[in-house]
């Protein structure tokens, strides 16, 4: 009863219970596969940026070691998030209770919004332990120089709270398809490869040639980045971020669109009598 009644309580109880699940089978594998592979992601990036400049004999600029570190909570956000919402229905799916869900009368928003917000606290949890390992590590091997950061609290949670939202409603929208279409499980892997390489993670995106810049300030992606990068580091304030802030605004106007979707589906789903694929 309680899941027809509050699908975003529900959903987010669910998602922390196979986490937890998940964990309990296998600390020690937990650790290696969710934290340390972060940790690993951010030291081997910047160790190849490094031999990058050595080689070029540092004609190419280097980022500070801090960006590839702080880096991992954009990051985390961008992939963790996205991933979790665009499995919201194909794990339902391969589980087969898909069509349970559909049938209930529950906000499929409110669902998928569960899953959403637990995902945020769970990928802000992993990001923050892989931060302070990768950091602890730098630090020792004198690679990253003492910690200055500056940190702008505010532009931080504002920060964090627009690239959330600007996510969750493209994340919307990929549930919706994948929903819809059986394949789309293999998209979501291909969209977050992207992020990776193109959200500015390996390079801010100033270091970019002119168009890749303003082909990937289409997207919220590397605004989430920034923003969260300058807000700890610089301390840049929210006047500041304001262009980022702008980007991710108009995607958070996709909420509505990844409902009119969802509607869609589940009106031909209930005419036709099965999962309509469009």
């Amino acid at each position: 009863m309680a899941s027809r009644k509050n699908p975003f309580l529900s959903s987010f109880y669910a998602t922390f219970v196979k986490e937890l699940k998940e964990a309990s089978m296998g600390s020690l594998n937990y650790l290696l596969i969710v934290v340390l592979s972060n940790v690993a992601m951010a030291l081997s990036t910047f160790i190849a940026l490094f031999y990058v400049g050595v080689a070029t004999n540092w004609r190419v600029s280097v980022p500070n070691p801090l960006y590839q570190i702080v880096g991992l909570l954009p990051l985390a956000y961008s992939s963790g998030i996205l991933f979790n919402l665009s499995e919201a229905f194909i794990g339902e799916r391969v589980n087969h209770t898909l069509e349970l869900i559909l049938s209930s009368p529950c906000s499929r928003a409110g669902f998928v919004l569960g899953k959403a917000v637990a995902s945020v606290l769970l990928e802000t949890v992993r990001a923050m332990m892989a931060m302070a390992i990768a950091a602890t590590i730098l630090l020792l091997t004198g690679l990253l120089p003492p910690l200055s950061l500056n940190v702008n609290v505010p532009s931080l949670i504002l920060s964090i709270v627009l690239s959330v939202l600007s996510l969750y409603g493209v994340g919307l929208i990929l549930a919706a398809f994948g929903l819809a279409r059986r394949e789309f499980a293999y998209v979501h892997s291909i969209i977050n490869t992207g992020i990776f390489f193109l959200s500015g993670y390996m390079y801010p995106v100033d270091a970019l040639p002119k168009l890749i810049q303003e082909i990937l300030y289409i997207f919220p992606f590397a605004h989430a980045m920034e923003s969260i990068r300058d807000s700890i580091i610089l301390g840049a304030t929210p006047i500041q971020l304001l262009p980022h802030y702008t980007v991710m605004v108009v995607y958070i106007t996709s909420i509505p669109l990844g409902l009119i979707i969802f509607s869609y589906i589940e009106r031909n789903a209930k005419n036709s009598g099965k999962i309509y694929e469009v």
